[in-house]
C-alpha cells in the first residue's frame, strides 16, 4: 500500500507519506456484498481490515475502530468487526450441521474448516477483535 503511482509513473516507493496518513486513520471499514460469505469465510477480509488496523496500531500506537457494512439486504447495516466475526463463528465454525455438511467432502471440506480456522486465526492477530469466548 505504500507505493504511488501517476501517469507515466510506474510504482514509486512513498513509505513515509504512507506512514503519515497512517496517523491520521480512526477508522477502517469494509463491506460485505454477498450472502454467499461471512468475513470469516475468505482471507481478503483479514488482509485488507486486519492488515490496515494493524498497520495504523502500529504506526499510531493505537488501533483504530474497525467496521463492517453489509450491504446484502434491503436494510444497509454497519456493525463492529467484532459482531461479524461472532456472527461467522456461530454460522460456519462452531454450527454441527455445517462442520458435517462440510466433512461429507472429505479433503475439500476439510480445507474449508481449516482456511476459516487460520481467517480466525488472522483476525485475532491483526485486529484483536476475536472473543476470548
Amino acid at each position: 500500500m505504500h507505493y504511488a503511482y501517476g501517469e507515466g509513473t510506474g510504482a514509486v516507493e512513498q513509505d513515509e507519506v504512507f506512514r503519515s496518513l497512517l496517523q491520521t486513520v480512526d477508522l477502517v471499514s469494509q463491506i460485505r456484498d454477498t450472502h454467499d460469505y461471512e468475513v470469516t469465510d475468505l482471507d481478503h477480509y483479514y488482509e485488507y481490515s486486519g492488515g490496515l488496523t494493524k498497520s495504523v496500531e502500529q504506526v499510531k500506537g493505537q488501533a483504530p475502530e474497525t467496521f463492517i457494512t453489509d450491504t446484502t439486504k434491503e436494510l444497509i447495516r454497519t456493525e463492529e468487526l467484532e459482531e461479524s466475526i461472532a456472527r461467522g463463528l456461530r454460522t460456519r465454525l462452531l454450527n454441527p450441521k455445517w462442520i458435517e455438511a462440510m466433512l461429507e467432502h472429505d479433503y475439500l471440506g476439510a480445507e474449508k474448516i481449516h482456511e476459516r480456522v487460520e481467517n480466525i486465526l488472522a483476525f485475532a492477530a491483526t485486529t484483536h477483535k476475536v472473543g476470548n469466548w
